[in-house]
């Protein structure tokens, strides 16, 4: 028995997506990748993602094909995650051009890797006008085998809109 909860379905706050881009465009315009986390609660086999997490701070590692997350930032964004009372979702990060939005091996095999945890890939750098979830590369933590890439067409039936719910953006800074 897992002592994780996995959700069957994520529903995103309104303006999440939308939020991320911008955040992941920063660095893009910088032409190096962005990363943010999702933060949320789970209700019942729904996961329910309400805030985005954005890091700051100058020990933040960003190039155009890599990203490395001090441990001391960790722990700020964990300090988040218990004062909303929440659970850590998932996060985006982006890829450059040419990059396309499946993961890298490094993105296999290193950071965070839980059952059910997310982690969505945006495209150019999160710069790409319009982009919705299933323009992302949507990654799911499955267990025994690892993150596996979402369909599209399971994208559609597993992501939706949490209505009456704005999102909220919280920082994490060293």
């Amino acid at each position: 028995m897992s002592p994780y909860r996995l959700a069957d379905r994520w529903l995103l706050a309104d303006g999440l997506l939308q939020a991320a881009l911008e955040e992941l465009a920063i660095d893009g315009l910088r032409g190096r990748e962005g990363v943010a986390f999702l933060l949320g609660r789970h209700y019942d086999r729904d996961g329910h993602v309400t805030h985005l997490v954005v890091l700051r701070g100058d020990r933040l590692v960003k190039t155009e094909n890599h990203l490395q997350i001090p441990s001391a930032l960790m722990n700020e964004v964990t300090d988040l995650v218990i004062a909303q009372e929440g659970v850590l979702l998932g996060q985006i990060h982006s890829h450059g051009p040419g990059y396309g939005v499946d993961l890298s091996y490094s993105d296999h095999n290193f950071g965070i890797r839980a059952p059910g945890f997310l982690s969505l890939v945006a495209p150019d750098f999160g710069m790409r006008p319009g982009t919705r979830v299933q323009d992302c590369g949507v990654h799911v933590f499955d267990e025994p085998g690892g993150f596996r890439r979402m369909a599209i067409t399971e994208i559609r039936t597993r992501f939706g809109d949490l209505l009456g719910t704005r999102a909220a953006v919280l920082v994490a800074k060293l």
